[in-house]
């Protein structure tokens, strides 16, 4: 044993240096870790935000106009759309 305690303790210094670096790096990684979770946390949060501003209907007198106007449906006969060419062919509709 007392041949040994040099060598002992060279891998005991050794172990230790490779500890202090694995304690070093796993720090810098919670450090690296705890700015990506604020990161995303001011990302959902800005994502509620937008999300709540959006859901809230502003009364606008113009507003209601412009949106019925966008929900209207145009309606158009057969033979209008084959005039415009959309409409290939009509069954039973002779061609003029």
């Amino acid at each position: 044993d007392i041949r040994n305690q040099r060598r002992y303790r060279q891998r005991r210094k050794a172990e230790l240096v490779k500890l202090q670096q694995t304690n070093s790096g796993l720090n810098s990684k919670t450090n690296f870790y705890n700015v990506q979770i604020d990161y995303y946390n001011q990302y959902i949060k800005t994502c509620m935000d937008n999300l709540a501003s959006k859901g809230k209907v502003s009364k606008k007198p113009g507003d209601s106009k412009a949106k019925k106007s966008k929900q209207v449906s145009q309606k158009y006969t057969a033979a209008r759309l084959h005039e415009k060419g959309v409409l290939i062919e009509i069954e039973d509709l002779q061609p003029n």
